[in-house]
């Protein structure tokens, strides 16, 4: 067997070298950021939460996970079934409380049932990621789900 190349890491003192090695390494891409923050916990609206008509202010609220990084923000998803696909919203933003515009889908989701979380992520690591989202550095909320009619 032939030595795999030496890999570099990052270390908050510097450059490390790892040395070649003759066993086989997995090929997996390393990940350039750790997750450094638990999950955000949702705070309201309560789970499967009922609003009605467009003109409704809906409003989706967490708690911090601490002090973000000035290279970091919260990435709230929403998402809802429209016909078989699944259908992604999302913002990214510093801020804990986020108001909602129908735009968000209100009037197509099947059941005007929306499904929504929130994870931390890393500015500028998209292109180091398979799906081209930016890196996370927290864990992914829970769940919660909420039911906007038009």
């Amino acid at each position: 067997q032939t030595p795999q190349p030496t890999e570099t890491m990052e270390t908050a003192g510097g450059k490390v070298e790892a040395t070649p090695t003759s066993k086989p390494v997995p090929s997996k891409t390393p990940e350039a950021v750790a997750i450094k923050y638990g999950e955000p916990e949702l705070v309201d609206p309560a789970d499967d939460a009922f609003f009605a008509g467009k003109l409704t202010e809906v409003f989706l609220e967490w708690t911090p996970v601490a002090e973000l990084a000035s290279d970091e923000y919260y990435d709230l998803t929403i998402q809802y079934i429209f016909g078989n696909d699944f259908v992604y919203w999302g913002t990214a933003t510093t801020e804990t409380r986020i108001q909602l515009s129908p735009d968000i889908g209100v009037g197509r989701a099947g059941g005007d049932r929306f499904r929504w979380y929130v994870t931390v992520r890393k500015a500028n690591t998209a292109a180091l990621s398979k799906n081209k989202i930016d890196l996370p550095v927290s864990q992914q909320s829970k769940i919660r789900t909420f039911v906007w009619v038009p």
